[in-house]
């Protein structure tokens, strides 16, 4: 801001000015000449002027250069996301499965009915009854009709959850799933029966392959 002094006895006129930018502050009281003022005014508009620019085309760039990278990176981070959640909901299928196994060999224990009732100690005592009776717990009628694939959600109840025969050796992690079932797919859960020994199995993708994972403990014996 400018003000305007006016020394009328000795015939001169000064402007005293306090300059103050966006960009830094000068807090002097000077005494400027009358030509001098013109000057400065073309400096301050300057300034302002090249305050108020906007981005260069370098700027831009760099600037889409960096959300472009911020864009992967979330994309990746999405992705890992999706995937870390397909296992788990997996996981907790043969979870749901393996106590199902476990409560129902109480239950055939006891001379209770099991459900199905194909699954009670009266009607699966084989490895050929109790893999029948496991075949049918995704069923329309089973405990686990609703049950879905989470890789592939057209993949439901017997689809997804799958009882079979198999005296294969397994080991968790490493053993392919469609070495005890060849047309299992990452999300698959399985019930493998080896004479009267059950074990839940499931399906998770380990690079290009599809590997059997099993939790120890996960095995009942129907004996």
């Amino acid at each position: 801001m400018c003000r305007l002094n006016a020394d009328i006895d000795k015939f001169r006129m000064n402007q005293v000015c306090l300059l103050s930018t966006d960009f830094y502050t000068v807090s002097a009281l000077e005494v400027i000449a009358p030509q001098d003022i013109f000057r400065w005014r073309r400096v301050i508009m300057y300034i302002h002027a090249n305050s108020e620019r906007g981005f260069s085309l370098i700027e831009l760039l760099v600037v889409i250069a960096i959300i472009g990278v911020l864009a992967a990176v979330g994309v990746v981070g999405y992705q890992g996301y999706i995937d870390s959640t397909k296992k788990s909901v997996t996981e907790a299928n043969a979870k749901a499965v393996q106590q199902w196994v476990l409560n129902t060999d109480t239950v055939r224990a006891a001379g209770i009915d099991a459900d199905p009732t194909s699954c009670s100690a009266n009607s699966a005592s084989s490895e050929a009854t109790i893999q029948a009776c496991l075949s049918v717990i995704g069923s329309t009628d089973g405990p686990f009709a609703s049950f879905k694939n989470p890789y592939n959600t057209s993949r439901t109840g017997d689809t997804a959850i799958r009882g079979l025969s198999s005296n294969s050796s397994i080991t968790s992690g490493s053993t392919l799933c469609s070495a005890i079932d060849a047309n299992a797919v990452n999300g698959d859960v399985l019930v493998s029966t080896s004479g009267t020994l059950i074990q839940t199995h499931y399906c998770v993708p380990s690079g290009s392959t599809s590997v059997l994972v099993t939790e120890t403990g996960w095995d009942v014996d129907w004996d």
